[in-house]
């Protein structure tokens, strides 16, 4: 078993999102993922390290998901939402730091 390797691999997997995206709920961490047609679906996500402002994604989530800030507790599955273009100051900065994660 090659424990480096797949601590390597498992790291290049992972992603940070902002802590103000994840919703805490009784049946595990989630986070709101707006699909195509602008229905939230909500994700199950595993928690890696904490940096305070945002939070390592292990798993349930990739790059290319549109993922949502700032969640209201009542967020549910299935609901349609409308996906807000994103500010010129978030996308330099989402470019310079990796890939963006969506907004409300």
């Amino acid at each position: 078993m090659n424990v480096v390797g797949n601590a390597v691999d498992q790291l290049r997997r992972a992603l940070a999102l902002p802590a103000n995206t994840l919703l805490f709920r009784a049946d595990g961490i989630q986070v709101g993922v707006v699909r195509a047609e602008g229905k939230v679906e909500l994700r199950h996500v595993e928690l890696g390290r904490d940096f305070s402002q945002t939070v390592e994604i292990l798993d349930g989530v990739a790059t290319s998901d549109r993922v949502i800030l700032n969640p209201p507790d009542s967020l549910a599955a299935g609901v349609t939402v409308h996906v807000a273009a994103a500010a010129k100051s978030m996308a330099a900065k989402s470019v310079a730091s990796g890939p963006a994660v969506g907004s409300n």
